[in-house]
């Protein structure tokens, strides 16, 4: 029976080697969490940075829109928002071209065969409208 004793010991050791070996590969594994939280505390403003450009979008065309925890839709908030003109090239503009008095500003890809100016950009836009739908 002295035999038994040793067995069981062995095979003890055996197992709390393993169960160890198991345990600190769990512990040293590097954990992948793949989603943010907010804070919900109400009644609390979150700063958030962003920097964005739009390189075919006027400037008041943006807008920007939050809906917190609660529901609570707020449209076109303007806090500390800057926008800034680019053309073209990226650099800072003076904004969209206005057309002068008698000035006939090309309607784009929209202008088919009937000579049209289109000096803003409701204008345009109908433009654009005519040449999709007809």
């Amino acid at each position: 029976l002295p035999l038994f004793g040793n067995i069981i010991s062995l095979v003890s050791f055996a197992a709390m080697f393993v169960l160890f070996i198991s345990e600190f590969q769990a512990f040293m594994t590097v954990e992948i969490v793949d989603h943010i939280l907010v804070d919900t505390t109400l009644n609390q403003k979150l700063p958030i940075g962003i920097n964005i450009t739009f390189p075919h979008l006027r400037c008041d065309e943006v807008s920007v829109d939050t809906v917190d925890s609660t529901g609570e839709n707020q449209v076109n908030i303007a806090g500390d928002i800057q926008k800034i003109n680019l053309g073209a090239d990226g650099q800072r503009s003076e904004g969209d071209h206005i057309a002068k008095e008698g000035e006939c500003l090309s309607c784009m890809e929209a202008n088919d065969t009937e000579h049209k100016c289109c000096n803003t950009c409701s204008e345009l836009k109908d433009a654009y409208a005519d040449a999709v739908f007809s």
